[in-house]
């Protein structure tokens, strides 16, 4: 049921968003959001008033919340969700007046949702803060590694072109290390999606070499053109260059989904990249969107096309994904909210 995620970069948007869909769809309801970090009260959702405050002390001075399972807690006119983060610590809770026997199951198969994405987000973030900082580490070492090389070149090689190529890798390498490591600037229009792709074709002269049928349905992303079409581009060159040699063109098929989160208004689109070649070993396929990682480094490859495409991707609220195909070849499959999401 969790397909998608919220566009949410922090557990507190999340809160956010979650408010936000309670006051769209339950305006009947008078509710507290509330950051549990004692007194005085941090309101999350900006109706909260000083009544709200009264609400707040009864709630956290009668310690129903501490040492409590996910679920509702009812006490005098209130029922209380608590918040728990993925280490079991209470981080939040949603306080409701007077829930109707009807409504209080609603709303508590909202809250078990949210919860579960909740718990995803804090725990992705705490992952991807470890393995930020391992990253930062092995960038350093990798650079380090190749401007050894080209001293090493510069001091036992004569010849001039290996030379060359080396210092037009190492400027390769840092515009592609500098879109890895820095915050994305979004400069957003609105684009169909078929104009998008038959651009990024004809850019690289790869309309020979792509078979794709453009759907009929609407099809419309609001993004930065230009980042968007370098990721398009950076999965597509990888499937061009797996077809190479066995007389096969890539294909390319896209559709709309809709969203499956109660958080998450409008459609998507999930667009496929497929190609025919030898694919990759299983084992290569979480390594496939880390920085340096690449099997054609001695052609020149830095290995950033699909950890920069991945990058842009969810930038804009999207996603890539790899799978084996059967009996050879690699779907990339790319997700994107549609115009109309929010």
């Amino acid at each position: 049921m969790l397909t998608f995620l919220p566009r949410a970069k922090t557990p507190e948007q999340l809160i956010v968003s979650c408010g936000q869909y309670l006051e769209e769809n339950f305006s009947d309801l008078n509710f507290i959001i509330a950051k549990y970090a004692g007194l005085p009260a941090h309101f999350i959702n900006l109706n909260a008033t000083k009544q709200s405050d009264n609400i707040f002390k009864k709630i956290t001075k009668s310690n129903l919340l501490l040492n409590h399972e996910p679920g509702p807690i009812s006490t005098e006119n209130f029922t209380v969700f608590p918040v728990f983060s993925c280490d079991r610590y209470l981080k939040y809770f949603f306080a409701f007046e007077n829930l109707s026997p009807g409504n209080l199951s609603r709303i508590e198969s909202v809250m078990q949702e949210f919860q579960s994405l909740y718990n995803l987000v804090t725990c992705l973030l705490h992952e991807q803060n470890h393995h930020l900082q391992i990253e930062h580490a092995n960038l350093v070492s990798q650079i380090g590694h190749d401007i050894n090389g080209l001293i090493s070149l510069l001091n036992t090689e004569s010849d001039s072109k290996a030379i060359r190529d080396k210092c037009s890798y190492l400027e390769r390498l840092i515009t592609d290390l500098l879109t890895y490591t820095r915050e994305l600037q979004l400069i957003k229009s609105k684009i169909n999606l078929t104009d998008l792709i038959f651009g990024v074709l004809k850019l690289h002269n790869w309309k020979e070499k792509v078979y794709f049928s453009p759907s009929k349905l609407p099809s419309v992303l609001n993004c930065d053109i230009e980042l968007i079409s370098t990721a398009l581009a950076a999965v597509l060159s990888n499937a061009i260059r797996a077809n190479e040699g066995i007389g096969e063109k890539v294909q390319i098929k896209h559709e709309i989904i809709p969203a499956f989160s109660f958080f998450v208004k409008g459609t998507w689109i999930k667009i496929s990249i497929m190609d025919g070649g030898k694919g990759m070993p299983r084992d290569f396929y979480r390594q496939a969107f880390d920085p340096f990682f690449t099997l054609h480094k001695n052609d020149g490859h830095t290995g950033f096309g699909l950890s920069n495409a991945q990058k842009i991707f969810s930038a804009h609220g999207g996603q890539l994904n790899l799978f084996p195909r059967d009996p050879a070849g690699i779907t990339a499959e790319i997700i994107l909210p549609t115009e109309d999401a929010k």
